[in-house]
């Protein structure tokens, strides 16, 4: 094979290559001008029939198989010839290809080619004869380029059936998406359901579709569109429910005392929205709650326990523990003079303890993880003071002879006592004598006894001294509290004052004596005047016997007053 002749074939060779290169453009259009035609058919196909959803999904893969059938033909194979993959045209062909182009040329190619071929099978004595036939008509297609045979513009033809369907698509884009868009959405979700649309929509004008468990929702819909249905129901599955018109397209109706979640679609006669899912929140509330009250301890008051009860009346400085117990809640908030105090818990159940001094007076409410609250509970905590004791002098008795002094009291307080004191004082110029008085400090008012002896102070006749009692309290919570009673005078009389008052004593019982004896003598004549009429009875009856009874029981009385 002579230099020429590889030239020829190298020459073929890049003929071939843009063969191909040019298949491989046709053939792209054609794809593309095949398959944009299909999405055209089907897509207006779909936009104006609204198919269901077993078209849609034969038209998705009829698509997607028409397209990878037409992309294999008329793309792939030759983008595969292209890298000199598969059988190629054989240099025959190319030559006659080329000679439809270069007509001069034709036969003088194609013997060049079959030469060739011709030399390879003959014996080696005619391959001369053969090469030099060769090589005269190598030289005469050298100043030929055959590429030239192929031209890429042979394409614009089918470019401009391209062109046309592009551009409605393009245009259609601008002006309508939704005519391309909504259909091409329809079918590659061919599984959903699509609902063709009617001359109006539904749009629902609720902030939210949620409601406190219990409360009544007013469901508010507007209808927009060109036509305006007659009647708009709510249907819950079960039963279908007229909802009221307020203003031409604007619709309502109240659901009553939810309870559960509510599933719902709005319907018409010719349509049925999807359904729409009305959400019941469970509503917070305190249920019960228990105060566990601790008391001061001098009071000497068992803890104690109540329920349900907020409203209370205790003493001061007690403590309270609460224990409240809610329902769907996750914090309670506990708002008094002292502020707001929000409580966590996990279970619904909430604790807080208080020591109360003063009166109290508070709120409770509830608030649930969807920020519902509950309602407000207020109660009111009244602290009872702890008052001042009392002490009064029932008695004063003040015995001159005898020399002592014999006082008599009551003391008084609502929890007990912790100290009694006897203060005295002969020189008023000096302090206070203290003493301390025997008292039981657990009753709440007592008796007292004191007798004091004036010899302890060495009083004398003519002389005075002064005292009073102070009692104390056992209130722990604002110190130990005090009362005095007033301050008394004890008089020693002297010589002369003690002598008139044995004279006037010994007078008194000189009377006292006389006046037995009359009531003695009295007795006896009544006793002798009854003996008499007896002796004349002979037999005393039982109101004889009553009288002589009471008079035996007259005398004893007037002898005992007599040695008194």
């Amino acid at each position: 094979m002579n230099e020429d002749f590889n030239i020829l074939l190298t020459k073929l060779r890049r003929f071939k290559r843009k063969y191909y290169l040019n298949q491989l453009l046709k053939g792209m259009i054609i794809s593309l001008l095949m398959i944009i035609s299909l999405f055209i058919i089907i897509g207006v196909f779909e936009y104006f029939l609204w198919t269901d959803s077993l078209v849609r999904t034969i038209f998705f893969y009829l698509f997607s198989v028409f397209s990878l059938v037409v992309l294999f033909r008329f793309v792939f194979i030759s983008i595969a010839k292209l890298l000199s993959l598969g059988k190629q045209i054989s240099y025959d062909q190319a030559a006659k290809i080329i000679g439809s182009h270069f007509p001069e040329i034709s036969d003088k190619l194609l013997n060049a080619i079959q030469l060739q071929s011709l030399a390879m099978e003959m014996d080696s004595k005619y391959v001369g004869l053969i090469s030099a036939g060769i090589e005269q008509k190598t030289i005469e297609l050298k100043p030929f380029s055959f590429r030239k045979a192929i031209s890429f513009k042979s394409n614009l033809k089918y470019l401009k059936w391209l062109v046309t369907p592009l551009i409605i698509i393009l245009i259609t884009l601008i002006i309508s998406p939704a005519f391309v868009t909504d259909p091409v959405n329809r079918i590659v979700n061919y599984k959903e359901k699509f609902s063709k649309p009617l001359p109006y929509t539904f749009k629902l004008l609720n902030d939210s579709l949620k409601v406190v468990q219990g409360d009544n929702f007013q469901l508010n819909v507007e209808v927009i569109g060109d036509e305006i249905p007659d009647q708009l129901y709510i249907s819950d599955g079960k039963y279908e429910y007229r909802m009221q018109s307020d203003n031409g397209n604007i619709y309502s109706y109240t659901f009553k005392k939810l309870k559960n979640d509510l599933y719902f679609a709005l319907k018409t006669e010719v349509l049925e929205s999807d359904k729409y899912l009305l959400k019941v929140l469970a509503r917070p509330a305190i249920s019960n709650f228990k105060i566990e009250i601790d008391y001061p301890g001098y009071i000497g008051k068992k803890t104690e326990l109540v329920e349900n009860t907020g409203d209370l009346i205790i003493p001061e400085g007690s403590s309270l523990k609460w224990q409240i117990f809610a329902r769907n809640s996750k914090e309670l908030n506990f708002i008094s003079k002292e502020g707001s105090e929000t409580l966590n818990s996990e279970n619904n159940v909430f604790e807080i303890t208080k020591t109360l001094v003063n009166n109290f007076t508070y709120s409770i409410y509830s608030k649930s993880p969807d920020n519902i609250f509950s309602d407000t509970i207020s109660y009111a905590i009244t602290t009872i003071k702890d008052a001042k004791p009392l002490i009064d002098i029932d008695n004063i008795e003040q015995e001159y002879l005898l020399k002592y002094l014999l006082v008599n009291g009551t003391i008084t307080d609502d929890y007990g006592f912790s100290n009694l004191f006897f203060y005295y004082r002969k020189d008023k110029s000096k302090e206070w004598n203290k003493l301390p008085l025997s008292i039981s400090t657990q009753y709440e008012k007592q008796n007292f006894n004191h007798s004091f002896s004036t010899e302890d102070i060495q009083l004398r006749a003519g002389e005075e001294f002064e005292y009073f009692y102070e009692i104390w309290d056992n209130d722990a919570v604002n110190g130990y509290k005090n009362a005095r009673s007033a301050v008394m005078t004890f008089n020693m009389p002297d010589k002369k004052d003690l002598e008139q008052k044995v004279d006037s004593a010994g007078s008194k019982l000189k009377d006292r004596y006389e006046n037995s004896l009359e009531s003695f003598e009295e007795i006896n004549k009544q006793i002798e005047q009854m003996q008499e009429n007896l002796f004349e009875k002979k037999e005393a009856d039982w109101s004889d016997k009553k009288k002589i009874k009471d008079l035996l029981k007259k005398e004893k009385e007037i002898r005992e007053s007599m040695y008194e």
